[in-house]
């Protein structure tokens, strides 16, 4: 089956992106959250007005507006984003209303909004609030060092707060710590957008196509 990739924000530029296009049925519509925030941690209004963002391209994919349209299922939507994007993306996957089928989450999937371990820049600082309620299968990248904002904070577990909140919640996850990566290397080259993209594309061939053949890719 086909399907369309819109971006809204800094997850890689179109050569990783861009419209993809398979055949053979109508494009499922993947938006990509708001992308990452300056240094540092990211502020209360910027996270509002990611959310906000990623409400209005998720409403104007399902509306007629959209040049694509004719040709969009928009029955299955998948949601992912980097940095800023991650924790939109960790949020809004729980809101039913959106109707969200699977998930991507790059430096890294969230328990919280703020103050979670696994963050990769300033919001890993401060204790941990806006839990988040895991509810579609969602694949997290995460950067080969620690938080910027605590690089001394090394546990062998700094990566799975939100990996294993999906555990808990029996919800399909999978975590993958890119060996070498930085916050800023994954979508840097076109190897690593290639090596992203090994993991991604099946992760939504399977739960928005239900292809099964892709758990052996």
């Amino acid at each position: 089956r086909s399907y369309m990739i819109v971006t809204i924000g800094g997850f890689s530029s179109d050569r990783a992106t861009g419209s993809r296009r398979g055949t053979g049925g109508p494009p499922q519509a993947v938006t990509d959250a708001a992308g990452a925030a300056a240094a540092g941690a990211p502020t209360a209004e910027s996270y509002v007005n990611a959310v906000r963002a990623t409400r209005a391209a998720i409403a104007f994919m399902k509306s007629p507006s959209t040049p694509y349209a004719t040709v969009s299922d928009t029955s299955r939507l998948g949601l992912g984003g980097h940095s800023m994007g991650s924790i939109v993306t960790s949020s809004l996957q729980g809101d039913t209303d959106l109707g969200i089928d699977a998930a991507l989450a790059s430096d890294s999937i969230r328990r919280w909004t703020s103050g979670d371990p696994a963050a990769a820049a300033g919001e890993c600082k401060g204790t941990p609030a806006g839990e988040v309620t895991p509810r579609v299968p969602t694949l997290s990248f995460a950067k080969d060092e620690p938080c910027d904002a605590l690089p001394d904070v090394t546990s062998a577990d700094l990566k799975l707060p939100g990996f294993l909140w999906w555990r808990e919640h029996q919800i399909p996850t999978m975590q993958l710590v890119m060996r070498g990566f930085t916050h800023s290397d994954f979508g840097a080259t076109e190897a690593n957008q290639k090596l992203v993209a090994h993991f991604m594309v099946p992760w939504f061939r399977l739960y928005l196509d239900g292809d099964q053949s892709q758990v052996d890719q």
